[in-house]
């Protein structure tokens, strides 16, 4: 009798055993699935891509981005700095602006050399730099 007894919790052991792993298989499934549907709903799908390297883009690129991006608005072609073909400014306009400079060079008792006040009268008509 008891060889039947030992055989009897054997099986029982067995039956509680496997309903054991198929129960635990059941609960790591079921938190799968809920860790895929979070993902999905958050991140838009699983597996994830790999992070991209991203490179900060230097002061010339940022320039020639900025140069497309107003070409794309304006339509025409951007130069950076103007040629003498470019020039919209007729002789009167550039005496007019070497004159405005030397009368306030001195009223504010500065000296101002013709050459200086020509130069600075074209590179104003031209907005060359960051002072105008």
């Amino acid at each position: 009798m008891s060889e039947n007894l030992a055989n009897g919790v054997l099986a029982l052991a067995i039956v509680g055993w496997t309903a054991a792993f198929f129960a635990i298989s059941l609960w790591w499934s079921e938190r799968r699935i809920r860790i895929f549907v979070h993902n999905y709903t958050t991140f838009g799908g699983t597996p994830m891509e790999k992070a991209k390297i991203f490179r900060e883009p230097d002061a010339e690129d940022q320039l020639e981005a900025a140069i497309d991006r107003i070409e794309g608005i304006a339509g025409t072609k951007v130069a950076r700095q103007p040629t003498a073909e470019d020039t919209k400014f007729t002789a009167d306009t550039l005496q007019n602006g070497i004159d405005w400079l030397l009368h306030e060079a001195k009223e504010s008792g500065r000296q101002l050399s013709v050459e200086e006040a020509t130069e600075e009268a074209e590179r104003m008509l031209n907005a060359e730099g960051i002072e105008m």
